[in-house]
């Protein structure tokens, strides 16, 4: 008798006496596991890591994660045989350099462009729709796979939902509420975390991230206001742009 499947990839089944079938959700459909779900409809971190990324990898860290080989050992590691333990250190190890190659994989595609997430900032308001990640924010962000956010540049994102183009995501993306308060307190951080990592964007690239964020409401006057009045001077040099 097969061990029921999860209808989601959290990796267990939480029954471990019986016999698994790694590979399919139901046996009348082809493909693996973890490719029976809806790209379309946008996919958390984990399981676009697993559906995007190479496939030989997805398959090692789905069915390693699926025997347990993701964390500690069921009973401590001393309390094993020899056996059991030369297992358990090659099941992690297996999981470990799957897990890495995947990530290095998305977040690679994500700062290219390749794929596209988008996300909740954490001072949005509960009624925000989600936004757009730039591609060039992966540069700052660390990802947590598990939870689907990420941090950094003193950022938070949460819900992160990863899509294959522009085209898949949802239209609701740019009907974005805000006030020139809150564009005023947004280009402050952005100029904050712009610092932090040594670029000095031009107009166009404010008006670009600020766009993304508040959707196209946002009029290129305001934000040349912004810029005149909160800018380090290096910003204002003419010709000056952003690093690479």
């Amino acid at each position: 008798m097969k061990r029921r499947v999860p209808t989601k990839l959290n990796g267990r089944s939480g029954d471990h006496a019986d016999d698994v079938d790694e590979h399919f959700g139901d046996d009348s459909n082809p493909e693996p596991f973890w490719r029976q779900v809806k790209p379309k409809d946008g996919l958390p971190l984990w399981e676009a890591m697993l559906f995007y990324g190479n496939q030989f990898d997805a398959e090692m860290a789905w069915s390693r994660r699926l025997d347990g080989f993701d964390g500690p050992p069921f009973y401590p590691f001393d309390e094993m045989s020899r056996e059991e333990q030369r297992e358990y250190n090659a099941g992690s190890m297996q999981f470990e350099r799957a897990r890495r190659q995947l990530e290095s994989e998305i977040h690679g595609k994500l700062l290219r462009g390749e794929l596209v997430a988008t996300g909740y900032a954490a001072d949005t308001p509960l009624d925000s729709p989600p936004t757009k990640i730039l591609p060039d924010r992966w540069r700052l962000l660390e990802p947590d796979y598990r939870e689907s956010t990420a941090k950094g540049g003193r950022l938070e994102i949460s819900g992160i939902l990863v899509f294959s183009g522009d085209r898949d995501i949802p239209k609701t993306l740019g009907a974005k509420r805000h006030s020139l308060a809150e564009l005023r307190r947004w280009y402050s951080s952005w100029i904050s975390s712009n610092r932090e990592s040594g670029n000095a964007p031009s107009r166009d690239d404010d008006l670009e991230a600020a766009r993304e964020r508040f959707g196209e409401g946002v009029s290129r006057s305001t934000l040349r206001s912004l810029r005149k009045e909160l800018a380090p001077d290096e910003w204002k040099l003419h010709g000056r742009r952003r690093e690479r």
